[in-house]
């Protein structure tokens, strides 16, 4: 109900045609060439048929209603014509229409898949957000180890250059006692060569003493049986106013010389 098939829109659309282009209004009860063809009956359709032969019977009026039934014809098919063209139309519309539903349908899936997307996208973002806050806080703490570990670097380093100063002055000690033990070596040294040099002139001094010893024990030995004559002519003041005076004075010489040459020996020997 309320509804026309496409023969009845058709109709309709021939009359508000005519109305329209003409200024024909619509009858009040349909003719039976307006009768949609589904809705006609056979009588109808034979009278019709019968009529539509477009043949002349002789009556002027029948002639005319004839031709007008023919001119009616014409417009029937071109009418028909025309809705076939326009159920195409109205086809290719209602594909489009449908085309474009597939289209909106896929836009709308699309659409869904975008706000998934979007929704995914916010779900990451926030995500994110999350890991940026943490990454700030873990920023902080390094930052903050950061100053810290400066601070102990910078405590480092006065204690690196204490210590550097200390050993500075370190090995200047160092090397004023390498100076120094470089001049006591020196000192030594010279003091070897002092001594070295002291016993060569010790040995040639004890080998000439040793020479004026041997010299000494011969002339002793030769002046032994002097001795003996002095001691034995010197028992008695008498004889030792005899004796000569050259002749004590050599034998006190020689007792003296025999003292000297001891007492030089005992020292270089010491």
């Amino acid at each position: 109900m309320g509804k026309l098939n496409k023969e009845q829109f058709a109709l309709a659309m021939f009359l508000i045609q005519q109305k329209v282009s003409k200024g024909i209004d619509p009858p009040q009860v349909l003719l039976p060439e307006m009768v949609p063809p589904s809705e006609r009956t056979t009588s109808v359709q034979d009278s019709s048929s019968s009529v539509g032969s477009g043949e002349f019977t002789g009556v002027k009026e029948l002639d005319d209603i004839s031709q007008e039934i023919s001119q009616l014809q014409r417009e029937k098919y071109s009418l028909e014509q025309d809705i076939r063209e326009r159920e195409e139309a109205i086809r290719q519309k209602t594909t489009e229409v449908q085309d474009l539903q597939n289209d909106l349908d896929r836009e709308t899936s699309s659409l869904q898949e975008l706000e998934a997307q979007k929704q995914d996208a916010q779900d990451r973002l926030d995500e994110m957000d999350q890991q940026k806050t943490k990454l700030k806080d873990m920023l902080s703490d390094v930052r903050q180890k950061c100053q810290e570990e400066t601070q102990v670097i910078s405590s480092l380093k006065m204690q690196i250059q204490s210590q550097e100063s200390d050993l500075k002055s370190q090995e200047d000690d160092i090397s004023r006692a390498k100076a120094e033990l470089s001049r006591l070596q020196q000192e030594e040294t010279q003091l070897e060569q002092s001594i070295q040099a002291g016993k060569v002139q010790l040995e040639t001094i004890l080998k000439s003493l040793k020479s004026t010893q041997e010299e000494i024990n011969q002339v002793s030995h030769s002046f032994h049986g002097v001795d003996l004559l002095f001691s034995t002519c010197t028992d008695s003041k008498e004889s030792r106013a005899l004796l000569p005076k050259p002749f004590l004075k050599s034998r006190i010489c020689g007792a003296k010389t025999q003292t000297m040459s001891g007492m030089c020996k005992t020292h270089f020997l010491k």
